[in-house]
This record gives C-alpha cells, structure tokens and sequence, in this order.
C-alpha cells in the first residue's frame, strides 16, 4: 500500500542506516528503493566515514575516518534527538511499499509497553511464546543466541547505548558480545520480535556481493543492479553460504563444533574466526 497521500506522525522515533563508505554504490540502491516504497517515514540519518552523499529527505552523518560500526553508532546516536531508533544496515534493501498504519500500530505497542528492543526481521525458525494476544509478536527466548542482533530492529536509544558503550570495534563484535551475555527478558520482558517484516525489506548484500536470490526478486520488479560494480555470488558461495546458516540454525550446540571444523575444509567463512580466533 502505497502511503504518501495519507499524514503519519512519527514523533520520537527516527531510522539510521549504518554506512560503510566502500558501499556508496549500494547505498545508491538503498535510498532510491527506500524513497520510492517508503515516502512518509520518520526522518531518516545515515552515518557515514567521510562521504557525504545527497538522497532525499536523508540527513548524513559523517564521523570520522576510523570510525567503525560501533562509534557511528554512538556518535549518530547522541546527536540524534529521538528516543527510539530503527538500527539498520545498507544490505536489507526495501521490496516493496511499507504499510505505516503496521508500523505506527507496532510503535504504539512497543512504547505501551517499555519494549527496549523489537526485532523486524525475525529468521529463527525458533519462535519464543506470544507476546501478550499479538500472535505476530513473540518473546524472544532468553537462551537464543541471537535474541538481541543486528538484524532490522527498533531499539530504545538509552538501552542501545548501555549496551554499546563507547569503544570503536566493527558490528560482528558487538553480536558476539551479546551472544556470550543473553540479556534479553533478564529481568522482565523488554525484547521481542516481530514475524511480519513490516519494513518489507529482503537481505541484498553478503560479503560484499549481491545475493543471486536477491537479485532475482528485484529482477522480478524490473529493478536491476549494475553487476560490474559488485558480483553477485557464485553458485557455489551461495551453497556455502545458505549451509552455513542452515547449520547454524538447526545443528544441536554439541555438534556447532565439529560442523565448523567440517566447514572450514570446505572453504566456509565464519565470522568468529576473523574476530575472536576461531571461538
């Protein structure tokens, strides 16, 4: 549903969209898709290293050079007026038109209910309980290892923060971190997720390269990326890639392992093995 004739207030929630400066082309991509099926939407920051591109009703933030993930969330964050954030990262391109009546119905829920983080895009095959009578809405269970990511999500900016701190490290160390500590629901119920990917967003880019399922979807919509600027992934880095999740999501914790070390020999990248020595 196409919302841009119709007037939404979306007071003290704002989207940032976390750049790496390497990935301009993509964010070419991004904000022509996010303007065309998403008009009216609260208003818009990306942080940037350095560049400071032009897209409409998109404010940028450069912070510095060396700055990583973690510092241009920190600094975007602080100079950012709203309470709540919509954290979001340039590879989840929008698909199709975003429903605001959704959106704004969630929010309301959210703010109801002191909910400090809110995943968009839920992909564990793993639901947690209901979230009060909200069948699309589930408690994200306190044992999951990626109950609090960077996967599309609403975040209460202070809890955010606290979790962030004020260190410069890249994003897969802040997951990991939040895989060894579960916070989650630790003392009450301030984290759930939402089935319905309301954002209608659909995971473009990995490891620099476009996904092929990707690729076919906007192919579908007569939208096309200039494949000489970025490749898309081999048939057989898609094997790998789509068995690593696989394995990741239905492999029992006693076999994660052994299937890592299976994966390895056959060329599969993990990211803890770049940051945390093989863990």
């Amino acid at each position: 549903m196409d919302d841009s004739k119709q007037e939404y207030k979306f007071d003290d929630i704002a989207l940032l969209i976390i750049g790496y400066d390497p990935y301009v082309d993509v964010w070419n991509h991004y904000f022509d898709l996010l303007n065309k099926y998403w008009k009216i939407r609260p208003k818009t920051y990306l942080a940037t290293n350095s560049l400071t591109p032009v897209y409409d009703n998109v404010e940028v933030i450069p912070v510095g050079e060396n700055a990583e993930w973690s510092k241009k969330v920190y600094v975007a964050s602080n100079k950012i007026k709203e309470k709540y954030i919509v954290l979001l990262l340039e590879d989840f391109f929008t698909t199709t038109f975003v429903n605001n009546d959704c959106f704004v119905e969630l929010f309301d829920i959210i703010k109801k209910n002191n909910i400090d983080y809110c995943k968009l895009l839920n992909q564990s095959k793993i639901k947690g309980i209901c979230f009060q009578n909200y069948s699309y809405l589930h408690i994200i269970d306190k044992n999951e290892n990626y109950g609090i990511s960077l996967q599309p999500s609403i975040w209460n900016k202070d809890f955010l923060l606290t979790l962030l701190g004020n260190e410069n490290y890249n994003a897969w160390i802040f997951e990991l971190n939040q895989i060894e500590n579960k916070i989650q629901n630790e003392k009450y119920i301030n984290c759930i997720a939402d089935d319905r990917n309301v954002l209608e967003i659909t995971h473009t880019v990995v490891q620099s390269k476009y996904l092929r399922k990707a690729v076919r979807t906007f192919k579908r919509q007569k939208y096309y990326f200039n494949l000489k600027d970025r490749e898309q992934m081999s048939l057989l880095e898609t094997v790998k890639y789509r068995s690593k999740l696989y394995f990741s999501e239905y492999s029992p914790a006693i076999l994660k392992k052994p299937l890592k070390g299976i994966g390895r020999l056959m060329g599969v990248d993990f990211v803890s093995d770049r940051e945390l020595g093989g863990k």
